[in-house]
Parts: structure tokens; C-alpha cells; sequence
């Protein structure tokens, strides 16, 4: 029978990659003593993200969406805020919820 041992010892040193989902700032550096409970990188988490159908909403096609587009990508927008803009025949205004 083969028997499992571990052995631990308090000056063993632990190194771990800790990686960000998202853009974020480093709060330590390489080589500093951090404890469990240490902050070591913050970020700003995006609020609530929504999908929403913008060709639909302007009665167009999904090519054309791109060029009536007002914001970029990444605003943060709020309620009422112009998303896309139509102003062909019938101009169409369409809105952040």
C-alpha cells in the first residue's frame, strides 16, 4: 500500500499568477510580502451591459447599422442618450433605454 505524505514547512514560499479579466491597475509589486487579505490590483467593473437590436429599431438592415451609429464603443451611456441616428427617407432617432 502506498501512502500519500506531505510535508509543509512555514518557510516554503508560494508563487501565484494572478490575472485580471478586465483592464485594471497592480497595487503590489513583483517581490513584496502580501498577506491573504491584501489588495493586490483593482479594476472598475462595467455597469449593467444590454443588448439591443439597433437595425430593428430603426426598421433598417444590420449593414447598415455601423454607419448611423452616434456613440463609440466603450461610452458609458445613460437613459435617453442617442445611440444611432437613421436620416434618410424617414429619419429615426434610436435611444439607450
Amino acid at each position: 500500500m502506498i501512502v500519500d505524505v506531505v510535508r509543509a514547512t512555514s518557510f516554503a514560499e508560494i508563487e501565484r499568477v494572478r490575472k485580471l479579466p478586465i483592464p485594471g491597475k497592480v497595487l503590489v509589486e513583483k517581490g513584496m510580502e502580501v498577506n491573504p487579505q491584501d489588495v493586490i490590483a483593482e479594476a472598475q467593473v462595467p455597469g449593467k451591459i444590454i443588448m439591443l437590436d439597433i437595425a430593428k429599431g430603426l426598421g433598417i438592415s444590420p449593414d447598415e447599422t455601423t454607419s448611423c451609429l452616434i456613440c463609440e464603443v466603450g461610452d458609458n451611456l445613460e437613459e435617453g442618450d442617442i445611440i444611432a441616428q437613421y436620416e434618410k427617407t424617414l429619419p429615426r432617432i434610436f435611444r439607450a433605454p
